[in-house]
This record gives structure tokens, C-alpha cells and sequence, in this order.
């Protein structure tokens, strides 16, 4: 395609409006135009600048007067600039006038913090009407420091919006609140306090410490590769959580009647678990979203599994139709996810990676996977392998998994 100015034919730049348009635009630009008016081979486009410029091009195009392209330009020389129509940048453009246009009918200023504001109710699937637009600013203007997109995940979740809660959640997203790790901090502040005891020759209450690190130890599910096939029967999550609730109550109520300088780290850290664990409960109305503490091949990890329900379902999850989602931090094979996804009991699984070597790893060691699950009465259909560019969060797993869904030939409902 050859742009010309309207008015002079070949000779384009010698239009004031035109010169201050075309003439600064540089080979790999992209322009947004409309189209004006169609006659026979020749396109009339309307520039942003509001210049008219007729446009010539070698095969048909399925355009019409009223529609936006968008031109990458090829290459220019002083009287012809070569364009090609490109689709890139068009779903964004066309976003963004969306936005301004439902700001402007809101009777909104349509700047830079608005569009900001709207942009992030899309993400978050909320609808813009003037009165949830207030909420998220009102928002936006308490927590400036805050992250707009989790303030309004945890508000469209009616979780309080808190400076706690906050932080909690901002720590979940970014994986920096494990509870394998709290679970090692905790007995680490109980070996602390079983030295000061010692120190005072108190000997009587180092059994209840002891055996209370046994219980922490017990928490922490050790997996050995020669029982994989027996593995769903020896972690039961909700009995784990709550006999960690139940621990966490028993060592508060035995260190609060030590009085050592290190029972009160054992405090602060059964504290900061006790808010964790009841983010997650307030969390887990919504979205099933669990930590499980393992020990595979004697390093300690945690396992962050996340099951996707159809909106507010109370629905008990049904184990032969169900999806889901688990990653995995190993010592040798570094972050390891996969998305389940298990209708009719069969069963498609998409391995991610951080390292090739792991996704070869993978590959070539899947068929003890088949078995194990054909042993448990299920099939293995599908499984795909790719490296990691982006790492799932609370925040991001439901539409990673709606995209993980689109792409195969099954209808799967999260």
C-alpha cells in the first residue's frame, strides 16, 4: 500500500498539515487511521492529525468507510510512504477508547489516574458504572502505596480492606508468606527457648517443647518416591490445617506461662501464622487456596494448590471432574506448576518449568505418572510441557486457567 496526500498526488510533504504528519514518521511506526471513503482501488484515510490521504493498494482489503486500521510503515521515500495494515496494538487502542468513552458517559474525567482506575476494573471483571468507580478511587486515594488491582481483588471478595490484610495479601501474591517456612521458623524459636530453659536448669519443661517440635515435624509431610502411589491418602489437608491451628493454640498457651526472653519470639511468630491462616480462611470463601508443608528428598518445601470452583459455589468438589491448579519450589528441579484439569476422570495436565532441563526432565520421566493414575482409576489424556514466563498467584490463577482451557477442544467449566 502507497499513502499520497489528498491534494497533490505524488507529492504528499508539500501540505503544511500533511508535512507536519507524515513527515515525521520514521520506517516501524505505527499509525491508527480511518477510513474516510472507499472508490475503486483507492482507500481515503483520515490521519490523526486530521489530514485526508488517499491510499493504494495491490490486493483487496476488507475494510469500509468508518473503520480504524492500523499502518506499520515499511518504508518512505520523499514523495511515497509504504505501509502494510497490522493488527498489533489494535485491541489495546480500542480498549483504551472504550474506557474514555465510559468515563466520558459517567460524566468522569477520562486523565491519566481514571483511565488508570477503570483500566484495573476490566482486569478485575468489575463493571463500570459510576458508583463502583467511586469505591475504587476512594480506595485507590486511602492506600496510595497499595496496589489498585489487589485492593479491589480483596474488596470485590468482601475481604475487609485493611493495612493487614493488605500486606497479608501482598506477601501470598508474591510468594514471600510460606507456611513450610513459618512452620522451620517456629521450631527454630522453640529450639531457642528449650536452650534458655537449659541455661536455668528448668529440665521439667523441655518435654512439652520436645514434644511439640515433633508435632511441627509431623505437620511437615514427608514424601518418599517409592509410596507416590499411596500419596493422596497421606496428606488430608483440611485435617492438617486444622491440627496446626491446634498446635499453634497449645504451644501459645504453654509459652505464655514461660517467662524466658525467647518465648516471646515463639509468640510473634505463632502470631504472624495465626493472621496468615485466618487471611486464608477469610481467602477461602470464595477459592480454595491451600499451603501444604512437604519434605521431599530431605528439603523442606511448600506446595500451593489452588482448586477452582464456579464462582461462590458451596459445591462439594467432585474428584472426577474437577480443576486445579499446584506449584511446587523442588531443590533440584526448581519452580515446577502444572494445571489439572479432570472431567469424566480423565485427566490433562500442562507442566511449566523455570529451566528447559526440567521440562526435558519432565518429558522424559511422565510414564510413572500414567501408571499411577490408571492404578487409581483414572486416565491420563493429555499432557503438555512449556518453560515458565510468568508465575501463577491468587490474583492471576483463574484466567491463566481459563487460558489454559481455551486452547484444547474440551468445554471445561471453572
Amino acid at each position: 500500500m502507497k499513502i499520497y496526500d489528498i491534494n497533490t498526488g505524488a507529492q504528499w510533504s508539500s501540505k503544511i498539515q500533511s508535512k507536519g504528519m507524515l513527515a515525521h514518521v520514521k520506517i516501524g511506526d505505527t499509525l491508527r487511521v480511518q477510513v474516510a471513503e472507499q472508490k475503486a482501488d483507492l482507500l481515503y484515510l483520515r490521519l490523526p492529525d486530521g489530514t485526508l490521504v488517499s491510499a493504494a493498494s495491490n490486493i483487496p482489503l476488507d475494510i469500509k468507510p468508518g473503520d480504524y486500521v492500523y499502518l506499520k510503515v515499511k518504508s518512505k521515500t520523499d514523495f511515497q510512504t509504504y505501509v502494510e495494515i497490522v493488527k498489533e496494538g489494535m485491541a489495546d487502542e480500542k480498549k483504551s477508547l472504550d474506557i474514555k468513552e465510559n468515563l466520558l458517559k459517567l460524566q468522569l474525567i477520562p486523565d491519566s489516574k481514571n483511565i488508570r482506575v477503570a483500566s484495573e476494573m476490566i482486569k478485575n471483571n468489575i463493571p463500570i458504572t459510576r458508583e463502583a468507580f467511586q469505591k475504587a478511587l476512594a480506595l485507590l486515594n486511602k492506600y496510595n502505596q497499595a496496589d489498585l488491582g489487589e485492593l479491589l481483588f480483596l474488596h470485590e471478595n468482601e475481604i475487609p480492606v485493611t493495612e493487614k490484610n493488605i500486606a497479608l495479601f501482598h506477601q501470598y501474591i508474591h510468594h514471600k508468606l510460606q507456611l513450610g517456612e513459618q512452620l522451620e521458623t517456629l521450631m527454630e524459636k522453640l529450639a531457642n527457648l528449650e536452650n534458655s530453659i537449659l541455661t536455668k536448669e528448668n529440665l521439667a519443661l523441655l518435654e512439652p517443647i520436645s514434644h511439640f517440635k515433633d508435632q511441627i515435624s509431623a505437620l511437615i509431610k514427608k514424601i518418599d518416591s517409592s509410596k507416590l502411589e499411596s500419596l493422596h491418602k497421606e496428606i488430608d489437608v483440611s485435617k492438617s490445617i486444622k491440627q496446626t491451628i491446634e498446635l499453634l493454640e497449645d504451644i501459645k498457651s504453654t509459652a505464655i506461662q514461660l517467662k524466658y526472653n525467647a518465648t516471646e519470639d515463639v509468640l510473634a511468630t505463632i502470631r504472624d501464622m495465626e493472621e496468615g491462616l485466618g487471611f486464608l480462611n477469610q481467602l477461602n470463601k470464595f477459592t480454595t487456596f491451600v499451603q501444604i508443608p512437604l519434605n521431599i528428598n530431605d528439603n523442606n518445601t511448600t506446595a500451593e494448590l489452588y482448586v477452582f470452583r464456579d464462582g461462590r459455589s458451596k459445591k462439594k468438589i467432585d474428584p472426577s471432574n474437577a480443576t486445579f491448579f499446584i506449584s511446587l519450589s523442588t531443590a533440584n528441579l526448581g519452580l515446577v506448576e502444572a494445571f489439572v484439569i479432570i472431567y469424566n476422570k480423565n485427566i490433562e495436565c500442562n507442566f511449566q518449568a523455570e529451566e528447559r532441563e526440567t521440562v526435558e526432565f519432565i518429558k522424559d520421566n511422565i510414564l510413572p505418572l500414567y501408571e499411577i493414575m490408571e492404578a487409581h482409576g483414572y486416565k491420563l489424556v493429555n499432557v503438555s510441557y512449556k518453560l515458565l514466563n510468568e508465575r501463577i498467584n491468587i490474583m492471576n490463577a483463574a484466567g491463566k486457567m481459563k487460558q489454559e482451557v481455551s486452547k484444547e477442544s474440551f468445554d471445561v467449566r471453572v
